[in-house]
């Protein structure tokens, strides 16, 4: 949010409570080569942004700021050139309102907005309105839609509306403490808070449930609410990562692909940190098929994000993020790490046969070593689509897998990354990765079921340092050089 250091602040306050409470558009393509997500050209600070809406003949973003910050384009087509506007109350309006959204009912936009105090749990879900966004007449209607207060189970910030099909209109909120609500408002008067908010998105094992920044989103049917996992308040320091999951009813309950409930930590992963993009979040689509958020470039501190825009593609009745489909042909390769120049290998002594990981499987360790040309530093890429791959060790019958717990999943903490046999009980998703190419060729090498990747750890040049799973920083640690083995020399030396 805005204010960083409040925001922690209150993050502190809401752990204590839940303590003492004790419990339009035709999207372009990707980008063939790159990580980067589809060309945006703003280059301006955006912070926790709106949907975008489309009125009066331009793309509206609004995001938080003092008075509510603005952004408009006018490339109805793509949606790709935004400039900066007023502030939505006025440049006189010095007080921070945080994570605006917005929605239309009948002819009349209704912005939502979150009005925080500074250091404690207090908050409150504010409302303006207006005819036309272009004017920048907004009118504040309502100061207290929904409010929170010390021991609340949620805190009341992040709002999200969505009118259903049904005529029905609802409000997703709610930041750590107990995690994320949904309530039902008037839609005759959608300053009015009606019915009971019910809980729909928690972090199983987290006391402070690092969850926040609902959307919620319908299609063909389906409710599908996509929640901000971790932290997303420290610029390039930041791990926000996206997931989603879905319900025939707005106040749920949800589900992930896999049937697990977000309300016990499921979720399946949308979006997370790649190329010069870290920590992305706060996500709102235009249509079905393409997203906005906000990321943290290289450089960026506190709240100093940038808005990022993707494709979207829905598979089975998921959404997912468009990338390469085959960034590299399946066959046999080499890993190795841009930093230390060593190679990815399996090593048969870090885990002895028969040790049990997080995953619930035997596994062996992986490692950097120096090229020897063995068939531990080989690697066969299955392309499964969509850039995922399954990437097996030509040593023995093993495949990379995600090994790190259920809590490493969603917070700062390194994950395991380990090779396991390939008939091991394991969610599949722990042996799927992502490899999303970089702009100097490298690749990343990430988790399709906890969205960290694969990482040295602090840039080690040892020779058998244990690789790990960690957030995106963008760093040649997480970079990986990845071709086949005759394209390198057997018994190169390693750095001195």
């Amino acid at each position: 949010m805005t204010d960083v250091r409040g925001r922690h602040l209150q993050h502190a306050a809401c752990r204590a409570a839940a303590m003492a409470v004790a419990a339009l558009l035709v999207a372009a393509g990707p980008d063939s080569r790159a990580a980067a997500a589809d060309s945006v050209d703003a280059p301006f600070r955006v912070h926790d942004p709106s949907r975008p809406v489309f009125d009066g003949g331009r793309w509206w973003v609004l995001s938080s700021g003092k008075g509510i910050a603005v952004c408009s384009s006018a490339d109805s087509a793509s949606m790709r050139a935004w400039k900066p506007e007023a502030p939505a109350f006025g440049s006189e309006e010095l007080a921070d309102f945080w994570a605006p959204d917005l929605v239309k009912v009948g002819d009349t936009w209704y912005l939502f907005y979150a009005i925080p105090e500074t250091g404690t749990q207090n908050a409150r879900i504010g409302v303006a309105i207006t005819k036309s966004i272009a004017s920048g007449d907004w009118r504040r209607v309502a100061g207290e839609v929904v409010r929170s207060a010390s021991g609340d189970r949620w805190w009341a910030i992040d709002p999200a509306p969505l009118l259903g099909p049904d005529g029905r209109l609802w409000l997703a909120y709610g930041s750590h403490c107990q995690g994320v609500f949904v309530q039902e408002l008037d839609p005759n008067d959608p300053t009015r808070a009606v019915g009971q908010p019910a809980q729909v998105a928690n972090v199983s094992g987290r006391v402070d449930g690092s969850i926040e920044g609902a959307y919620l989103h319908y299609r063909d049917g389906w409710y599908y609410l996509f929640v901000n996992v971790d932290d997303g308040s420290s610029g390039d320091a930041s791990s926000y990562r996206v997931r989603v999951g879905r319900s025939r009813s707005a106040d749920g309950p949800y589900q992930d692909r896999g049937g697990a409930d977000l309300r016990e930590g499921g979720g399946t992963l949308f979006l997370a940190g790649s190329g010069p993009e870290i920590g992305p979040g706060q996500v709102g689509f235009a249509g079905d098929d393409v997203v906005t958020y906000h990321y943290y470039p290289h450089g960026s501190s506190g709240s100093d994000g940038r808005l990022g825009r993707r494709s979207v593609v829905w598979t089975a009745g998921w959404p997912e993020i468009t990338y390469p489909s085959e960034p590299l042909k399946a066959g046999v390769y080499s890993i190795q790490v841009q930093s230390s120049r060593l190679y990815l290998r399996v090593n048969t002594q870090t885990y002895p046969a028969g040790n049990g990981d997080a995953a619930g499987a035997p596994s062996m360790g992986v490692d950097q070593w120096p090229w020897k040309g063995s068939l531990a530093e080989r690697w066969r890429l299955a392309p499964l689509g969509n850039g995922l791959y399954r990437i097996e060790s030509l040593a023995s019958d093993l495949r990379l897998c995600d090994a790190g717990g259920s809590n490493d999943r969603d917070n700062n903490d390194p994950g395991s990354v380990v090779a396991t046999p390939a008939a091991s009980p394991v969610d599949p998703l722990r042996e799927e990765w992502r490899l999303i190419a970089q702009q100097d060729g490298s690749f990343q090498i990430q988790s399709a079921w906890s969205g960290k990747v694969v990482d040295i750890r602090n840039y080690s040049q040892q020779w058998g340092e244990i690789a790990h799973l960690w957030k995106w920083l963008d760093n040649g640690n997480q970079r990986f050089w990845i071709r086949p083995p005759e394209d390198k020399a057997a018994g190169e030396a390693p750095p001195k």
